[in-house]
Order: C-alpha cells, then structure tokens, then sequence
C-alpha cells in the first residue's frame, strides 16, 4: 500500500473482524461503516454503480449485479483489482454485453462467475455465449442458468467446477474445449414450464430446474455427446451430473461408456424410463452410479 494511504485503518478493521469475538464484533462493524462512509472517494464506491459488494481487506471481493458501467469502472479502480466472485443475476438486454466485456477486461483474480438470467420477474431468453467467460485466466468455477446458453468456441479453460442448465441444452457444444482441470461438471435441462407456465408463482434465488413441478415431456432428452466418455477430455473428471433430463432406453449406451470412464455418474434427478432403468440398475454394482428412487412409469420407450 502507499503512503498516506487513508484505507490502512479499513484493512486493519477487516482483518481484525476475521476473528474478532462476538463482543468486539458490533464496534468494529460501526467504525468499518464510519470508514465506509469517510472514505468513499478513496474507495471507490461511486464505481460500484450501487451494486451489491463484499468488501475483504480494503478491496472489493464480491460485487453482485453490476450494471455495464459500474464494471469498467470498478475493474478499473484501486479497489476492484482482487475481485474474485462476479455475480450476474440482473436479467436485461445488457447481460450479453456484460459477459463480452469481461472477455475484454479479462480480470486476473476472478476465480467464480455466477450467471442468472431468470429470477422469475425477468426472463431474458436471448443466446447467452460463455466462450469470455470459460477463457478468464483465473476463472475456477463457472455456474450458468439461461433460456439459452451457447459455449462453442475452441480453448483451453482452467474451470475446475462447471455448472450450466438451460432450455434444451445442447450438450455437444462442450467438446471442443479443452478442460485439463474440470473436476465437477453438472448439466441441467431448463423446464420449459418456466417460461410457458405464467401462474408459476416463485422468488428470485429459486433453483428451478429442481423446484418446479412440470410434465416430464417438456424436459429435454439426454443424449451424451461421446466425447464425454474420452479420458484424453476433462482428464481430472470425477463428477458428472445431469439434471431434469429424461433418459430412455436408446440413451443407454453412451452412459455406459461414460461411467466405465470411472467418474461419479448421477442421474438422480432427472426422469428415467422402466426399460432404461432397468439397463442401468445393475451398472450400479460395478460402477459409481446414482440412479432416481424410482424409474418414471409415464415415460415409454
């Protein structure tokens, strides 16, 4: 830090109220907002644009629904240079735009981007692309729900935990990313009910592809891409999982390859047909495999 730098005594602060007992807690919270409030220039805080900030040691650590200019401004500024999570849950026609300029900032220390584009009052349901955000150099975990997501494109992403659902998701368009560190990938087929069912009646933070009831002939089918089942692809995958898709006999096989790749394998929440699940049901002896409760008796091969 500089000399004469007047945020000396908001970093002590923070670092005191780290492991500061619950007695010492409530002065230390009232001079941080005091500082807060003297150092506002210093720290920045008209960059923020009133979005939703954690604040660690004198930085900005978290900041949640930046609208397009509080991000150039906030990446910009002395106190958005350790950013490490980005939250982007303000559905608008701008979300496009946001995760583009990311790609052009390419902040060194994000290491989580969290995108949500349907919080049950806005529905953006425009083709969202993550290629920006899959190449950030630091970016380790990556959650995406969107009408529809789009991840083509080529390169070489240091993702560890990927987690992405959308109306219909095309699960092909993963292949031709290289993966060295995935460890976690979880896949979800977004309901259609959620955009076809007005009187759905749910707050903003709700997971849907879990938590809303709808026709099981409105979830997409699971078809593995093969490359799922390379070990040369995603060579540290030890957890892949599929939500809300149905699995029909025909889609058996190329589970089959993927779980003898050795990966934790789970269909537990998504609808599996008595023929399939009775393909499957042995596989769980031999390989790490979750399977639904029961198999879904509605659905016919």
């Amino acid at each position: 830090m500089a000399a004469g730098d007047r945020r000396g005594e908001l970093i002590h602060i923070q670092v005191a109220l780290e492991d500061a007992p619950k007695d010492r807690q409530a002065a230390l919270r009232a001079r941080e907002r005091a500082l807060f409030k003297e150092l506002s220039v210093e720290l920045g805080l008209e960059a923020l644009g009133g979005a939703e900030a954690e604040w660690r040691r004198g930085h900005v650590a978290s900041v949640r629904s930046p609208n397009l200019r509080a991000m150039r401004s906030l990446f910009a500024h002395p106190a958005g240079r350790f950013v490490e999570t980005l939250i982007l849950d303000n559905p608008n026609l701008e979300m496009s735009d946001q995760v583009d300029l990311l790609g052009v900032l390419r902040p060194p220390h994000v290491t989580k981007v969290v995108v949500r584009t349907n919080d049950g009052a806005h529905r953006y349901d425009a083709g969202l692309s993550l290629g920006a955000l899959l190449s950030l150099p630091a970016l380790r975990s990556l959650k995406a729900d969107a009408g529809r997501l789009d991840l083509r494109g080529t390169g070489n992403s240091g993702v560890i935990d990927l987690e992405a659902a959308a109306l219909g998701f095309p699960l092909q368009v993963l292949a031709g990313w290289a993966f060295p560190r995935l460890e976690t990938l979880t896949l979800g087929a977004r309901s259609a009910a959620v955009y076809l069912a007005p009187n759905v009646n749910m707050g903003a933070g709700v997971n849907y592809v879990r938590e809303v009831p709808f026709d099981p002939i409105l979830r997409a089918r699971l078809q593995v891409p093969p490359r799922f089942s390379d070990r040369d692809w995603a060579p540290k995958l030890r957890a892949l999982n599929f939500r809300s898709f149905i699995v029909l006999s025909e889609d058996t096989p190329g589970l089959f390859e993927v779980a003898r790749r050795g990966a934790q394998l789970d269909l537990s929440e998504c609808a599996v047909s008595e023929r399939a699940y009775e393909e499957l049901e042995p596989l769980q002896r031999t390989q790490p495999l979750n399977l639904p409760a029961t198999p879904s008796a509605e659905l016919e091969d």
